[in-house]
């Protein structure tokens, strides 16, 4: 009952119209393109479909994949060659659409490869004021296919407030599929298939099960067997030996081997771990974000073995403040990936090898500050046990590394708590008819721990590339208010543009409102305009389809209603309350805890038509939720603040 109290007054009792509304998200928010090619000189993304898409959406640019690694048959498989542009990533905003190429507003920061092995995406990036979560909200799984998903993303100029979960576990890199080798039948030897590297259909006794998915995309020949695939664990090799834990910031664990019982069946080569990835992004020089990588499945032939864990996804919130409630921000990478007869949270593995755990993800917090008590998880997957009820000792599975929380401040936010640890390994069970091998390992290893960064920049260049790319013209758009609607007019010198549309916006994050062709009349009216501030500007289209932006006006309306704002929020020492008033009618000030007591009560006579500012100090208020309203006449405003 509590959650939904609590709702009601964040979200209906700021009733100040300087402020949007709440807005309510849930699910999956964003929307995902697969990209084929890059222009630099176009400065464009070619894309399979733009079914969606405008000018003027903010879009987030990442690559998925694009390392070059090791592939021969030793203990070097899977160790980075190449980066390439795995990782890279930023922010931008499309100027205009010309077939299915994307032109982009700001020059393009970074490079990128559009191959079909290198996975380029650009994903939809929803524009809020004050977003609450009402259901669990997430990102649609990485699909390797298509080579989209496993990134949530999202901007808000307010507050972003939890009344549920944000998750994104196991929507990363795919942990490997289980594969049972009961056919072709092989000799369970005196040997165990010490390679890195296999393909299918087996040769023989020379076979491991699949790897984990990582930021280098697989071989035809390289899918299967011990072997890293650079952040993606290493299956278990035969015979039964586990798998081993994906990685993402840190490293994930080994898989453990199958200790011999009587003369046969040895599977001393586990799992490879994925390696961390540290080095090669998650700083102000290098930024670079990845998923969490696949676990390592674990090797069978009895059909009750597991496969590897899928890693965590990426979050990336960009907004003033986050009202976490208590609810949690989710990366974690999966534990083991089970058989189809189980579920996740059974035992493990029976008379087969268990799986790696999944990678953590990736969480980045661009916020000013976290107002409410939320927890942000990038935690590696737990690894698979292993013989559980059987009467063998085999290879249980590695943990999967943990992940990276960034966050734009130089210090932890007071009210946010962090888990970065890695996975657990997996263990034996307890029935066993070797009593020697419950409880043990089989050197199956937990992931290395991930890290909390700070000081996050987001990437976003200043170049206009669409302005900077065609002629230069004079400022050609005007404006008035009158009879409550605002006028716009400009003119087209030589008839170099053919179409004009109008954007609108109060924050600068413009949204078209209208469309006028050159053959029409060069106006035009909004009949709609924001209470207040209003900022317009005009995006022309040349004859041959390039864009450039006209400059921007202030229009300011009739205050037609009290609006009102109050900062800074999070407030310590002090706060600004401005009012926006049409008449000098009286206003009164009452301030309240969360019980509902009245703890300030003012009368204010002086109040003149139009902005009115008045300071309340904040540094006797003891910590916590305080509701702020403002009273004129029949109106009332109900502003959160919240006591640092």
């Amino acid at each position: 009952m509590k959650k939904y109290i609590y709702f009601f007054l964040t979200c209906f009792l700021i009733l100040s119209l300087s402020e949007a509304f709440c807005q309510s998200i849930s699910g999956v928010i964003n929307s995902y393109y697969a990209a084929t090619g890059v222009n630099i000189a176009a400065n464009s993304i070619t894309l399979t479909d733009v079914t969606g898409l405008s000018t003027g959406d903010r879009v987030l640019i990442i690559q998925m994949k694009g390392a070059s690694y090791d592939n021969s048959n030793t203990a070097s498989y899977g160790n980075v060659t190449s980066i390439g542009n795995a990782g890279n990533y930023e922010f931008n905003t499309i100027c205009s659409i010309s077939g299915n190429d994307i032109i982009l507003q700001q020059t393009l920061l970074n490079t990128y490869s559009a191959a079909l092995t290198d996975k380029l995406q650009v994903i939809k990036v929803p524009q809020y004021t004050n977003p609450t979560v009402t259901s669990n909200l997430t990102c649609a799984p990485w699909n390797n296919s298509t080579g989209t998903g496993g990134v949530l993303v999202l901007e808000a100029t307010g507050t972003l407030t939890l009344n549920d979960t944000i998750t994104v576990k196991a929507m990363g890199f795919k942990g490997g599929a289980y594969f049972n080798f009961a056919a072709p039948t092989y000799s369970c030897g005196l040997t165990s298939y010490s390679g890195f590297v296999t393909t299918l259909p087996p040769s023989g006794d020379n076979h491991g099960a699949q790897k984990g998915e990582g930021i280098g995309e697989f071989t035809a020949a390289g899918t299967y067997a011990r072997g890293k695939q650079i952040n993606g664990g290493g299956g278990g090799n035969n015979h039964n030996s586990g798998g081993a834990g994906g990685s993402n910031y840190a490293a994930g664990g080994v898989g453990g081997i199958r200790t011999v019982s009587g003369l046969s069946c040895y599977g001393a080569n586990a799992g490879v771990a994925g390696i961390a990835l540290s080095a090669y992004g998650y700083s102000t020089g290098a930024n670079r974000i990845f998923l969490g990588g696949g676990g390592g499945a674990g090797h069978g032939n009895n059909n009750q073995g597991t496969a590897g864990g899928d890693g965590g996804g990426i979050i990336i919130i960009r907004a003033n403040a986050i009202d976490g409630n208590g609810f949690p921000i989710i990366a974690d990478g999966r534990n083991f990936y089970p058989a189809p007869s189980y579920s996740e949270g059974t035992p493990g593995a029976l008379s087969d090898a268990g799986g790696g755990g999944g990678g953590a993800g990736t969480i980045i917090l661009d916020v000013t500050n976290v107002i409410s008590a939320t927890n942000a998880s990038a935690r590696g997957g737990n690894g698979s046990n292993a013989s559980w009820g059987d009467n063998n000792c085999f290879g249980p599975g590695g943990g999967g590394g943990g992940g990276a929380i960034w966050i734009s401040a130089a210090t932890m936010y007071p009210l946010l708590s962090t888990n970065v640890s890695g996975g657990n390994n997996g263990v034996r069970g307890p029935s066993c008819t070797y009593p020697s091998c419950d409880g043990t390992s089989g050197g199956a290893a937990p992931g290395s721990n991930g890290a909390v960064l700070y000081n996050y920049v987001a990437p976003i260049n200043t170049i206009d590339f669409c302005a900077a790319t065609l002629p230069v013209t004079q400022n050609v758009l005007k404006g008035n208010y009158s009879n409550e609607a605002v006028a716009l007019t400009w003119n087209n010198p030589e008839k170099y543009y053919t179409s004009f549309i109008i954007e609108r916006s109060n924050d600068y994050h413009f949204m078209p409102i209208g469309q006028v062709h050159n053959s029409e009349n060069l106006q035009f009216i909004d009949k709609e305009p924001y209470q207040g501030k209003n900022l317009y500007r005009l995006q022309m289209i040349d004859k041959d389809g390039k864009v450039r932006y006209s400059n921007i006006i202030e229009i300011y309306t009739q205050f037609v209603n009290l609006t009102s704002k109050v900062y800074p929020n999070p407030t310590q020492d002090n706060i600004t309350i401005e009012c926006y008033s049409q008449n000098g009618e009286p206003i009164q000030i009452q301030i309240f805890d969360m019980l509902g007591k009245t703890t300030q009560s003012t009368e204010i006579h002086t109040v003149q038509s139009g902005k009115n500012t008045w300071n309340i100090p904040t540094q006797d208020w003891i910590q916590g939720v305080y509701y702020l309203q403002i009273i004129q006449g029949k109106t009332k405003l109900i502003h959160k603040i919240v006591k640092l």
